[in-house]
């Protein structure tokens, strides 16, 4: 999942937004192996020891080979530090440093496995005097599979589940401050939760699988999104459609993440309490809750249904969490966790799904307003009896 969506994104960490004005050194190398406090998950961590607070770098993934990732120092030079070191095979099997570019340090890290399937997040990390330990840049590749002590995925063994990536082809989706796009956002989220729900048991039919519209060129807003809710009416035995989405807003404060329902089925509403649970405990944003909505891919969805809002991608500080590695892959198994809560106390044969795309707009809209108002008479009694 370590891909950019900001074209060109240049990484610098300093105390200003000015490129560093005096070369830094890569003073040490360091790699081990750590548990993540919150979910037992394990990690394994390589650290860069630099000379300076200010790092100016960037990272690519190499198109020939899937498995490498490349860091480029700029305004550095490599101190005593091993040219070529053998690093852990589970996670990743060497790393290389070349400074043969004048005032550049090429760092290569070859994966375990394929660097966007396996995932890695990279981060910052102030110097600090009780350890004497110097700056440092830090980058983290979590073991492929090892989601933590406290990830429960039982109940999607034999499911099938639509997942709609929001947006793509000519429509970008909202954008972010700093040009990230909804619609790469969304694919990368629901290619990682594919993964997890595929590794998993359950079988993962996608509207869409690469930056395309779904309908094809030159369709209408309507006809798009009814292309979208089609993928799931052809899928034989589906049991849960979901839309993944990014939020946005003329606030840039606006922040959160948030799960929208219609309420068709009383399944809906325990379907979106469990994934806005799922995406809650994993990504860690303000709660705006499970809330209806009108909005066509679920109102028209033949199965349970519902549109998440990862975060605000008009927020800069999300902005910047949704286009990292390790908060997709959070946000991916959050998904993935709620999900499986949902589907262990859901029966698909308990309910005969029909499709009504030949109905006329004035009998679809009677059937759906007999339909919200069964469920919701039926959920106020089930609150009622808890």
């Amino acid at each position: 999942m370590a891909v950019l969506c900001l074209a060109g994104m240049l990484l610098m960490v300093s105390g200003n937004a000015e490129a560093a004005s005096h070369q830094s050194e890569i003073t040490y190398f360091n790699e081990e192996i750590l548990t993540e406090p919150k979910t037992g998950a394990e990690i394994y961590r390589l650290e860069f020891g630099v000379s300076t607070p200010e790092i100016q770098f960037t990272r690519k993934a190499v198109k020939k080979n899937p498995k490498q990732l490349q860091l480029i120092f700029k305004k550095t030079k490599l101190g005593k530090v091993e040219r070529e070191q053998q690093l852990d095979g589970r996670y990743a099997g060497d790393i290389t440093f070349d400074d043969k570019k004048s005032g550049k340090v090429l760092v290569t890290v070859n994966f375990a496995g394929e660097v966007k399937k396996q995932g890695y997040k990279i981060y910052y990390a102030k110097a600090e005097k009780l350890t004497k330990k110097p700056s440092r840049l830090i980058l983290e590749i979590p073991r492929r599979g090892s989601y933590g002590r406290d990830v429960d995925f039982g109940g999607l063994k034999g499911r099938t589940i639509v997942i709609d990536p929001g947006h793509g082809g000519v429509d970008n989706g909202a954008s972010g401050p700093s040009g990230a796009k909804e619609k790469a956002v969304t694919l990368y989220v629901s290619n990682a939760l594919k993964n997890i729900l595929r590794d998993s048991g359950a079988k993962v039919v996608m509207t869409r699988e690469d930056d395309r519209d779904v309908y094809g060129p030159n369709a209408t807003d309507r006809q798009e999104l009814d292309a979208r809710v089609d993928v799931a009416r052809r899928t034989k035995g589906a049991d849960v459609f979901l839309s993944i989405h990014c939020d946005a807003f003329t606030n840039p404060k606006s922040n959160g993440t948030g799960t929208f329902v219609y309420g068709k089925f009383q399944e809906d509403y325990r379907l979106g309490s469990a994934l806005q649970a799922g995406m809650l405990r994993r990504g860690g944003r303000y709660d705006r809750g499970v809330r209806e909505a009108n909005f066509y891919v679920i109102k028209h969805s033949p199965v349970p249904s519902a549109l998440v809002e990862l975060a605000f991608i008009t927020n800069y500080k999300e902005e910047l969490l949704l286009c990292s590695d390790g908060f997709q892959q959070d946000m991916a198994v959050g998904l993935a966790e709620g999900l499986a809560e949902f589907l262990r106390g859901y029966k698909s044969s308990s309910r005969v799904f029909e499709d009504d795309s030949k109905l006329s707009p004035r009998q679809r809209r009677d059937k759906r307003r007999k339909e919200k108002e069964a469920a919701r008479s039926s959920a106020k009694e089930e609150r009622s009896r808890k």
